[in-house]
């Protein structure tokens, strides 16, 4: 049993279950898929509005626009760029 914050805070959930098998079932696909803004955020795990505020202040991983209209990130970034933030104590800077 996991416990969720995005639900009333020391409610279980299964939203970190359901995530992992998404991960899961992306990692045993081809890692050059491209996913909308919607299922990037669902992955690692932020709203899909930090997405967008990434893209126009930069620090976010990098994307492919399409058109004005239709933004895509590849899996295979998402993962680099969470990769690259990991920390193993709190006197490490992020990069």
């Amino acid at each position: 049993m996991v416990w969720c914050t995005t639900t009333n805070q020391g409610t279980p959930c299964d939203h970190f279950n359901s995530r992992q098998s998404i991960v899961r079932d992306l990692d045993a696909a081809e890692p050059d898929i491209f996913l909308n803004e919607n299922r990037a955020a669902e992955i690692i795990n932020v709203n899909p509005r930090t997405l967008r505020q990434w893209r126009l202040r930069g620090g976010g991983p990098k994307f492919i626009r399409i058109s004005s209209r239709c933004v895509r990130y590849r899996y295979r970034g998402l993962i680099a760029w969470a990769e690259a933030l990991l920390s193993a104590s709190t006197s490490e800077s992020a990069q």
